[in-house]
């Protein structure tokens, strides 16, 4: 993942490639949230996402990953015809 240069307050970052890392992915899943008003799209994007986390090797994001697939199981059960 190529990380942006972080002007002023962000200098830590360049020192901390890892914290880097998970302030980005934290603002990606943010601003998926904040901006993509229909399913479909927020549906891929989540599946990106969860791509980026997995492939970046962080394990910070692990209970958030689980939480989410164990909600997205349950959705997908609910929304089953009987």
């Amino acid at each position: 993942m190529e990380l942006p240069q972080f002007p002023g307050r962000f200098r830590l970052f360049e020192q901390t490639p890892t914290l880097a890392s998970a302030y980005v992915l934290r603002t990606l899943l943010t601003a998926i949230f904040d901006h993509t008003s229909d399913r479909a799209t927020a549906q891929r994007r989540l599946q990106l996402w969860v791509k980026q986390v997995k492939a970046s090797g962080l394990r910070c994001f692990d209970n958030f990953l689980n939480t989410f697939r164990s909600y997205a199981v349950a959705c997908r059960l609910c929304t089953k015809a009987p």
